[in-house]
């Protein structure tokens, strides 16, 4: 590798580092305590507070570029998200890329009864790292840092998730030249999963993950927009 050349801080299943965190509202604590117990993807670890989801056994079959089989045995096994309960009534998951939580999603949908509990928001860190100096990053260095910027009402907003859903204020902080709002290095926003199925979270998701990659190649003036043009427009 030449001395100046960057490189993306990843995963190790092969997805760029882009921590995702998703919110759920908690009904009924000791079902959901049970449903990890039963779940031998789910691991308790006492010694940070959290329980591990584990690329193993019923998240085994999940596809990463990177995929179970192809992993070295000594990689195994794989802390693929981590579960913090932050009160009675709210347990938060993060995990370190927009493809994880994409995967998570319908994942835990399918054993968890929503009546136990219900996913509600997502925070998703705008940005990419360099993979020098960074290989001890977590999620929730990240995201407990400080509040994410919530999705607000901007008025003639053009949000990728389509028709009733609001764009993103102005960011509280950061300037790009010509005196625009730059994008909050992490941005909150409603998730509407049980209306709208998974593909509204993954534009959500994939615009951002497109401008992040834009920005660190360089194009500082690359906006959510360009962003929703390529997807749509194939631009």
């Amino acid at each position: 590798m030449a001395q100046n050349e960057r490189v993306l801080l990843a995963t190790v299943t092969g997805e760029l580092f882009q921590p995702v965190r998703l919110h759920y509202q908690v009904f009924d604590r000791a079902g959901l305590h049970q449903v990890f117990r039963q779940l031998r993807c789910i691991e308790r670890d006492p010694t940070q507070s959290r329980w591990v989801w584990l690329y193993e056994h019923e998240a085994q079959t999940l596809e990463f570029q990177r995929s179970w089989a192809n992993l070295p045995t000594q990689l195994h096994p794989v802390v693929i998200g981590s579960f913090f309960e932050r009160s009675a009534d709210h347990f938060l998951l993060d995990v370190r890329s927009c493809e994880r939580a994409l995967l998570a999603v319908p994942f835990f949908d399918h054993y968890i009864p929503r009546q136990v509990a219900r996913l509600t928001e997502g925070e998703v860190v705008n940005q990419l790292f360099d993979a020098t100096g960074n290989a001890a990053l977590t999620p929730d260095q990240l995201f407990d840092q400080r509040a994410g910027t919530v999705l607000g009402s901007a008025p003639g907003g053009d949000d990728p998730r389509g028709p009733g859903h609001a764009m993103p204020g102005p960011a509280k902080h950061g300037q790009r030249s010509g005196g625009k709002p730059s994008r909050p290095a992490i941005e909150r926003f409603p998730i509407h999963y049980y209306e709208d199925g998974i593909d509204s979270l993954t534009l959500v998701l994939r615009t951002r993950q497109i401008v992040a990659l834009e920005r660190w190649n360089g194009n500082t003036r690359y906006s959510l927009t360009d962003a929703i043009r390529r997807i749509i427009h194939g631009q």
